[in-house]
């Protein structure tokens, strides 16, 4: 396994979560899985900062971000998003050490 530094993957993660908004491809579906899975390398600001973003393009968009199931997914994970900001997840780094 490669070892990736725990901001390298917050951007990464963070990028690719703005470029699937609205896109109708198996992209949502893979952001939004890969964030619940390595959420903790977020600080609960940044978390609620991707739920902003989430609730901007769907405005701009006319309540919109893709097919309805994508919405519904985008608008679910939003959801996800803000309670987990809101239970004080801290970051953690630890899995996301390089392997000696």
């Amino acid at each position: 396994m490669v070892g990736v530094r725990p901001r390298d993957l917050q951007v990464l993660l963070h990028s690719t979560m703005r470029y699937s908004l609205g896109r109708m491809t198996y992209m949502p579906g893979l952001v939004q899985d890969l964030i619940r899975q390595h959420y903790t390398v977020f600080h609960p600001d940044m978390l609620r900062q991707l739920a902003d973003e989430i609730d901007k393009e769907h405005q701009l968009r006319g309540g919109k971000l893709g097919m309805d199931f994508d919405t519904r997914d985008w608008l679910t994970f939003r959801d996800w998003l803000r309670s987990t900001a809101d239970a004080g997840v801290t970051p953690s780094s630890s899995a996301l050490q390089p392997k000696e």
